[in-house]
């Protein structure tokens, strides 16, 4: 595999061509040298792995939509790890580094926004750059909310919880989410479907204040009786507004057919065709249970 660029190169090749960086080690020794990708997806130099990988690699540790574009795109193969099978390991040479550009921004948590706060420390703009006219940044006023899909737990009875509760800690991850924001929740098998429209109300939380143990299914009643205790982790809570019909509009098919890529598991944004879809369903008539006061 050819290696005629050094790593910290292709990382500001990615960077200048619009990919998010959240954080960037390029600077170590090539062995140790990565960067992470704002889908948690990271960009790593790994030489003489067991598994046969020698060179650059796309380590595809949260969401599975860059490996399954990576793949498909560079007709490569992907490696499991011995970790529950991931991340998916997607091997490239420096020759394919603009194909693998252009694939990881079709994942648009991938892609650094004027909006969504990209780190000053991450524009690193040369003289000629200089010269051109700046995007002003926009307030969260002026660019208003935006729309999200996010995955259920399996193993959390999430609709009994928010009819009950109305209100629940949910994780974060590293996506910028912001109060206002909407957020509609997909269940995998057996449903896979979007069935619940929330509202982001904190956002940014250090840990999680709801104690909602007694809707992790399987959990013993003893188990309830212990003091609840935080879960640290950078945490939002949403407030649920409408549960939709079980509808196939809502399913998966409709999805992909009208633009979404790929099996639905981190938080993603909704633009685009999708987000002209979502909305052409999400009307009175599509809504099952309305929990707006």
């Amino acid at each position: 595999m050819a290696n005629d660029i050094d790593f910290g190169a292709m990382v500001q090749q990615m960077r200048d061509a619009g990919v998010r960086i959240l954080t960037d080690k390029s600077e170590l020794e090539l062995s140790e040298a990565y960067v992470i990708l704002g889908s948690r997806s990271s960009v790593r130099y790994l030489q003489g792995e067991a598994d046969g990988i020698n060179g650059y690699v796309v380590l595809c540790a949260e969401d599975e939509v860059d490996m399954n574009r990576l793949c498909s795109a560079l007709d490569k193969p992907y490696y499991d790890t011995d970790d529950e099978k991931r991340p998916y390991k997607v091997p490239f040479e420096v020759e394919e580094l603009q194909k693998v550009i252009n694939i990881l921004k079709m994942n648009s948590l991938n892609v650094a926004s004027v909006e969504r706060s990209v780190n000053k420390t991450d524009i690193r703009l040369t003289a000629e750059k200089h010269t051109r006219a700046r995007i002003p940044k926009k307030s969260a006023e002026e660019r208003g909310p935006m729309k999200w899909v996010v995955s259920a737990n399996a193993g959390f009875d999430t609709i009994r919880a928010f009819g009950e509760m109305r209100t629940l800690d949910w994780k974060q991850y590293n996506c910028k989410f912001k109060v206002d924001d909407i957020v509609y929740i997909y269940f995998g098998l057996p449903d896979q479907k979007i069935r619940l429209k929330c509202k982001v109300v904190k956002a940014d939380l250090p840990h999680t204040e709801i104690d909602d143990r007694k809707y992790i299914i399987g959990i013993e009643d003893y188990e309830l009786e212990y003091e609840y205790e935080p879960f640290y982790e950078t945490t939002m809570q949403l407030t649920v507004l409408a549960e939709f019909v079980e509808s196939d509009l809502f399913g998966f098919g409709a999805l992909a057919e009208h633009g979404v890529k790929g099996t639905i598991r981190s938080p993603r944004t909704i633009t685009g065709k999708v987000l002209e879809y979502i909305d052409s369903i999400d009307v009175p008539e599509n809504i099952k249970n309305n929990f707006e006061e």
